[in-house]
């Protein structure tokens, strides 16, 4: 698919021959992905990378770092594609792609529910009435309609794991009952 040839082919610094107790290597810094045209020019970017921002100029046998000795790997997940008029990542790409199929299961959940009631559920708690504070039990759940908790949940983050959860009134009417049923035991 052309969409998914890379506008820019992303390289990382392959470590294995560096000193790993380098400070710039222990903190993770070498690990980002940089872009380059080739190999060739990834290695170039990589000796000044390595040089002049992370002060390396050895390799782990106290051998001077060269264009020769410096190690890069192509790194695909990170390489930069244009979709939709942006740079996007493969892991950006499929990201939006799993919100977009989530998004659209809302919308037809309430195209197929219009007069729907449902819960807000964000991870494992529900909001609360009027999107105030969260609880984990659904007794204590605020109710919305199915097109507000549609809008609410729609565009949030994958990792969120943010959905609207439809109500059965029946068994919603029975759990409340049975709420102010046991609260009506501790009136003093």
């Amino acid at each position: 698919m052309d969409e998914m040839k890379p506008s820019k082919r992303a390289y990382q610094v392959n470590i294995i021959n560096l000193d790993c107790s380098n400070e710039s290597i222990a903190r993770g810094y070498v690990y980002e992905p940089f872009y380059a045209e080739n190999e060739k020019d990834a290695r170039k970017k990589a000796l000044k990378f390595l040089s002049h921002d992370c002060g390396i100029e050895e390799d782990y046998l106290q051998n001077p770092l060269t264009y020769i000795t410096v190690k890069v790997k192509r790194y695909p997940i990170d390489d930069l594609i244009f979709v939709d008029g942006r740079l996007r990542t493969r892991e950006q790409i499929k990201s939006d792609n799993e919100r977009k199929e989530r998004d659209d299961s809302f919308r037809k959940m309430l195209a197929d529910n219009p007069w729907a009631m449902a819960f807000i559920r964000k991870g494992g708690y529900y909001y609360r009435p009027g999107n105030c504070g969260y609880t984990e039990f659904e007794s204590e759940a605020g109710v919305y309609t199915i097109d507000q908790a549609v809008r609410e949940c729609l565009g949030m983050s994958l990792s969120d794991y943010m959905r609207p959860v439809l109500i059965d009134v029946t068994k919603h009417n029975k759990m409340i009952n049975d709420k102010i049923e046991s609260l009506k035991t501790r009136l003093l």
